[in-house]
Parts: C-alpha cells; sequence; structure tokens
C-alpha cells in the first residue's frame, strides 16, 4: 500500500464503510461469546474458525511479537486480503499497512494483548496519490489451548480507498 498522511479527526472523512462496522461487530460477538470467564482469555481452539465461514471470511489471527508492528498474519480471511490487497499470510504488521496508520494500529494491537481487551481503531488517510482511506479494525487478545496469555490477537480489518474526484457512497 502506499504512503499515506494519516487524518483521523476530519469529520470529512470520518464515515466508514457500512460492511466494516458489520464485519467488527459480528467479530467482536463471535469474541464475546466465547469469553465465558471474563478472567480468561478465549483459546484459539474455541476461536474456532473453522466452523464459522462468515467469521473466518472477515478476521484474521496474529502472532504477537514483542514489537507489534513485527506480529506475524498466521490465518486471514479473504475478505481481510481483499481489504488490504495482498495475502498477508506469513507478513509483518509493518510490511502489509500503509505507513501512516500503522504506528496507530501498532499501539492498539499492543494495548489489547496488554489489557486483555477489544480495542477499536478506525480512521482515514491521504494516499499518495491524493484518494482516501477510510478503514475500521478490532483488536482482541487471544491464547493458545492451555497458556493463559501467549500473544495471539484476533481481529478484522477493512478499509475502502476512494481515488482521487470521486465521493465516498456509503
Amino acid at each position: 500500500m502506499p504512503a499515506c498522511s494519516i487524518r483521523d479527526t476530519d469529520p470529512v472523512c470520518g464515515r466508514v464503510p457500512a460492511s466494516g462496522r458489520r464485519a467488527t461487530d459480528r467479530i467482536l460477538s463471535h469474541w464475546k461469546r466465547i469469553r465465558v470467564d471474563e478472567a480468561r482469555l478465549p483459546s484459539l481452539a474455541e476461536l474456532a474458525l473453522g466452523a464459522y465461514p462468515d467469521i473466518h471470511e472477515d478476521s484474521f489471527l496474529l502472532r504477537e511479537d514483542r514489537d507489534p508492528k513485527a506480529s506475524v498474519f498466521i490465518l486471514c480471511g479473504a475478505n481481510v486480503a481483499d481489504s488490504l490487497g495482498v495475502d498477508p499470510v506469513g507478513l509483518t504488521l509493518e510490511s502489509v499497512l500503509a505507513r501512516r496508520i500503522m504506528d496507530r494500529i501498532g499501539q492498539v494491537c499492543g494495548k489489547a494483548l496488554r489489557e486483555g481487551y477489544p480495542v477499536r481503531a478506525e480512521g482515514s488517510y491521504r494516499t499518495d496519490d491524493g484518494g482516501e482511506a477510510r478503514y475500521r479494525s478490532i483488536f482482541m487478545p487471544a491464547r493458545s489451548v492451555g497458556k493463559l496469555d501467549d500473544g495471539y490477537v484476533f481481529g478484522t480489518f477493512g478499509q475502502k480507498i476512494v481515488p482521487l474526484g470521486e465521493r465516498y457512497v456509503a
């Protein structure tokens, strides 16, 4: 993805595609449904992504690194990959996301892991060609089977890129 300048607070850019809102809400509901104990994060087995194709298509799973930007995609649904413009499996967050939003997304990813609850990130940024990209995401901590906290992040990311001169239509 090209370099860009971030404009998270611009009211003109504040709207995010409705499909992104639905995916974020659906992924969050799935995570909450399987988190039966507030003191325990959902396990990868409990997420059971293969059993829920509609959840899998709109979600990703990251293996966290000490530096959240170096976290690696280990699973990614087709809708997230389409939104990113690349199949990110095996790649780091830093190598996939636009540079100008990477710090924000890295902070959100790290916060979800440190604090043990879902964290949302949304906003917009300008692409190098003057277009606009609007994104929405949510990052939720998860654990492997048998471990209490070992750094997995389950979530969704969606964006819509509007070329220069075109208007966003919801």
